[in-house]
């Protein structure tokens, strides 16, 4: 693992201890990576959350289009 793969992992790592809402999303790894980044707006984690407590699963092209549309 090299070292921003380890820092990435850490991310994921907090993110998950500090909101049980994160550690539950149903989302791939690489997702959660992005979900992670503090660059990531709060509202595309609410959002994802949301649509996974219905029962959904959120695709990584989701979760990069979602972030993509809140930053520009």
């Amino acid at each position: 693992m090299d070292g921003e793969e380890g820092q990435t992992f850490i991310q994921v790592a907090e993110k998950a201890t500090q909101s049980a809402k994160f550690a539950d999303l149903n989302v791939p790894v690489s997702g959660l990576y992005l979900l992670a980044a503090p660059s990531t707006p709060a509202e595309v984690i609410d959002a994802v959350a949301e649509r996974t407590e219905q029962g959904e699963r959120v695709s990584l092209d989701e979760v990069k289009q979602m972030i993509a549309s809140l930053k520009s």
